[in-house]
């Protein structure tokens, strides 16, 4: 009778025994964030998740963690400011955390305003981060900001000469051809395509 009990109890099941439907659904549970994260050089990007649920998920074990990291960059939405500094961040992130993002914020402050001219800072074409992070898009806005104060007419030509700019009737145009050369090599395709929000 005994050996019979012992033999119909159950064995312990592992997170990892689970089926991965119901892992993805514990990952969402875990790491969906209902606001916007912000990328900054001024803010870790898993602030928002310092909680014992998520730092236990995270460093589980390597495919957890890697199961959990594609839950959270796809379910998110991210934004970035598009300058100099994020720039530079985003080109310091080593390639295994360049992980896709399915739905992205890009913030452009303006930098400059004369009458019927607004100028932004334009990303370098040339930094891979960019063509790694469009490459996975599903969706991106455009969010242009503009600041309190601008320079003033004058300014805007000295601006012009020391800053990589683009007009904001350009922009929209610029970041078409740069996400579809991102997604050339990519089976990703941009499902809402460039929104754009002043």
């Amino acid at each position: 009778m005994s050996t019979k009990n012992s033999s119909s109890e159950r064995k312990a099941i592992s997170f990892l025994d689970l089926p991965l439907e119901i892992r993805i659904l514990i990952y969402h549970e875990v790491l969906y964030q209902p606001d916007t994260l912000e990328i900054s050089r001024y803010r870790s990007i898993f602030e928002c998740l310092q909680d014992n649920n998520t730092i236990a998920i995270l460093s589980l074990n390597h495919q957890t963690r890697a199961e959990a990291l594609e839950v959270f960059y796809s379910e998110n939405t991210f934004r970035i400011v598009a300058d100099e500094e994020n720039e530079d961040l985003l080109s310091k992130l080593p390639q295994a955390d360049r992980l896709p993002i399915r739905r992205l914020e890009l913030t452009h402050p303006v930098i400059a305003s004369s009458p019927g001219k607004t100028m932004l800072y334009k990303p370098d074409v040339g930094n891979k981060a960019w063509t790694s992070i469009f490459s996975n898009l599903k969706s991106l806005c455009i969010i242009v900001v503009e600041p309190s104060r601008l320079p003033v007419h004058e300014e805007v030509e000295q601006v012009q000469r020391s800053r990589s700019m683009i007009s904001l009737g350009d922009v929209k145009n610029f970041y078409s051809q740069l996400v579809a050369q991102s997604l050339e090599n990519s089976r990703s395709t941009l499902v809402s395509m460039l929104t754009l929000r002043i």
